[in-house]
């Protein structure tokens, strides 16, 4: 937290509220004609009673007296018209639109999401898949057409037909042809939601149902579910293989890494191995580590079974054979599984990064049409599409010059927030390229209309957040208020007083005797092995000081009434002495500085603070003159009984 929020952040602990009056909530105060409501008043001491440190601003008079200043401090930052200024403004926006982002999600879907996602989390499913592709935005027919192949296909599989062969001869994703549809061991986030959706609904040893996603329908087979097997630390030691075809050099690579492994096995240090054979140029200096190792679609199967074999940190695996060369596999750590708890944060971020997302968004727009009445005119919007063409399929498409019959009303939200035509006609023409992949025109003009419709609906909710939602009222007042009183006293009192040399040297000069240093005492002290010993050198001492070559136990300047003068009893005389209370030690008193009032440069930081606080003492004594303060004593001590009887 930077300077200034935590500033605000403490102002606000005084804070403020919503000012909506409201009918049987009774005036506690005014301020010249400004009412402030009971109301306000308890909701703001509720809130902030667990922070109170001092018991005096428990008492409900001294914290009226606080949240009175506040106001009154509140109303001047804006008879100052600071709430104009345009780095406040910008501030705020910030502030609020950070605040504004949890109103733009359902929070009990994300919840359900995330404890989906997690329970997932905790298996791995062996699936494969026949994608038949359709484009993002494919006419009806072609995605019925699509998905009647697919479930036609499903019908032959189910009736005896291979579904790896079915995958690498219909298939539609390209790498069937080769591994005949197979994705290996996957978990949650690897695949896109809807996917992800089937494969873990689908029984092992089914066929889904065709599945939609962003890429089209999928059959998906599932073969095998097994526990996640966490994630593993390991070190690797890879020899390349030669080509295919250079079986000699192969086989001089095979037996290499048996000849490495049969080193480790009689106590050689692995990690100086990778550093001098591994060929792996990504990983070899540095011992071999590799990234952290879970279950991935990519993996060699027999690396991945290799690393999942090992039992304990410090185990080797035998050499293990890959398309890449042969490898010698060190387990470094095993990763526990974790708790819900400790997984939550990570798993609802990546739930809203992931194309679950588009769950949660939905739902929210759901939300928002359900709340609010929309008007159209249907038979405008029907106009404005006659007026586009397919020069926005080449981001050509420029909207009509503005004319009266364009700012007609198209869309209104709650009959107060309205939408021209011209709005509409703006937005194609700044957002046409975004819609050159969807066919035909008259399709792209109805997700264009969607979308504008939509982004506008949201706009109206996040603009009426305080009006739908009292917490973020409140809270985005106290922001408000928290900002403005910073500028107000950055403003009115710590800019002037640092800037103000004549202020603070004229409060220097008035209380001077407040910066005294006492006196100062430059010691040396001995410490002795015995008494007889202290003495030798007290003799010494006295006879010739500069003689003397003894190396102090300490030494330094001390002020007079430090606790190392005081328990030596020492009188403010230079000269030798014997601790009071322990006569192998010996103190020598080299100088005495007289007591004396600090310069003003010594004192500046603290001079300034102190002028500040007289300088808001005054500042603030003359703001309360400024309005006239009514306090409501009926309804003072009606809070006062309420918070008593609680």
């Amino acid at each position: 937290m930077n300077f200034k929020a935590l500033v605000i952040w403490a102002i606000s602990t005084c804070g403020a509220l919503s000012t909506q009056a409201q009918s049987k909530d009774s005036v506690l105060f005014t301020l010249d004609d400004t009412p402030y409501y009971s109301a306000e008043f308890k909701r703001i001491y509720n809130k902030n009673l667990d922070l109170i440190k001092d018991s005096s601003q428990r008492d409900i008079n001294q914290y009226l007296d606080l949240y009175v200043l506040y106001k009154l401090k509140v109303a001047k930052a804006y008879e100052l018209k600071l709430d104009e200024n345009p780095t406040y403004i910008s501030e705020l926006n910030t502030n609020r639109n950070q605040l504004a982002e949890r109103y733009l999600t359902d929070e009990k879907l994300t919840e359900e999401l995330v404890v989906e996602a997690y329970q997932r989390s905790l298996k791995e499913v062996n699936a494969s898949h026949i994608l038949f592709l359709t484009k993002s935005f494919a006419d009806p027919a072609d995605t019925l057409k699509a998905y009647n192949k697919a479930l036609n296909l499903r019908r032959d599989i189910l009736a005896g037909a291979s579904f790896e062969e079915m995958a690498k001869k219909h298939s539609e994703d390209p790498s069937a042809k080769e591994n005949g549809g197979a994705l290996g061991y996957f978990s949650v986030f690897k695949m896109v939601y809807p996917f992800e959706t089937g494969a873990y609904n689908t029984p092992v040893g089914s066929v889904s149902m065709p599945i939609r996603s962003s890429f089209g329908y999928h059959l998906i087979k599932v073969h095998a579910v097994r526990d996640f097997r966490g994630e593993r630390s390991i070190a690797h030691l890879m020899l390349q293989k030669a080509p295919a075809d250079a079986l000699e050099k192969n086989k001089e690579v095979e037996a290499q890494i048996n000849k490495i492994a049969s080193d480790l096995k009689n106590g050689a240090d692995f990690e100086a191995l990778v550093k001098r054979y591994s060929q792996d140029t990504q990983t070899a200096q540095k011992g071999g580590v590799l990234p952290r190792f879970t279950t991935a679609a990519n993996n060699a199967k027999a690396f991945e079974d290799a690393v999942f074999a090992l039992q304990k940190p410090g185990d080797i695996s035998q050499p293990v054979e890959t398309n890449t060369g042969w490898h010698l596999i060190k387990l470094l750590a095993m990763r526990p599984i974790p708790s819900f708890e400790e997984a939550k944060v990570s798993m609802e971020n990546n739930v809203k990064r992931d194309s679950r997302s588009r769950v949660i968004n939905k739902q929210l727009l759901q939300n928002i049409k359900a709340r609010y009445t929309v008007v159209e005119d249907h038979k405008l919007k029907k106009q404005l599409f006659g007026l586009v063409d397919d020069s926005v399929y080449s981001n050509a498409w420029v909207a009509p010059k503005t004319a009266e019959k364009f700012q007609k009303p198209l869309i209104a939200i709650q009959g107060e927030q309205v939408y021209t035509a011209m709005d509409f006609l703006t937005y194609i023409q700044q957002n046409q390229s975004a819609y050159r992949a969807v066919q035909p025109l008259s399709k792209a003009l109805d997700l264009m209309y969607e979308k504008f419709l939509n982004g506008k609906l949201e706009d109206y909710y996040v603009a009426n957040l305080e009006r739908e939602f009292p917490e973020f009222d409140y809270t985005v007042k106290e922001y408000r208020e928290g900002l403005l009183l910073f500028d107000l006293m950055e403003k009115e009192i710590w800019n002037k007083v640092q800037t103000d040399t004549l202020g603070y040297t004229a409060f220097y000069e008035k209380n001077k005797q407040h910066y005294i240093q006492r006196p100062q005492l430059e010691l040396a002290v001995y410490d002795f092995d015995d008494a007889k010993a202290a003495k030798r050198f007290a003799k010494a001492w006295k006879k010739s000081p500069e003689l003397v070559s003894a190396t102090p136990t300490a030494e330094g300047v001390y002020d007079a009434d430090s606790p190392e003068v005081i328990e030596k009893k020492l009188p403010l005389k230079p000269g030798l002495y014997t601790h009071p209370e322990n006569s192998k030690q010996l103190i020598v008193l080299k100088s005495v500085t007289p007591e004396r009032i600090k310069e003003l440069d010594e004192v500046r930081a603290q001079l300034i603070q102190e002028y500040q606080e007289d300088y808001e003492k005054n500042w603030v004594a003359a703001l309360k003159q400024q309005k006239q303060i009514k306090i409501n004593r009926e309804a003072l001590e009606a809070i006062k009984r309420e918070m008593t009887s609680e």
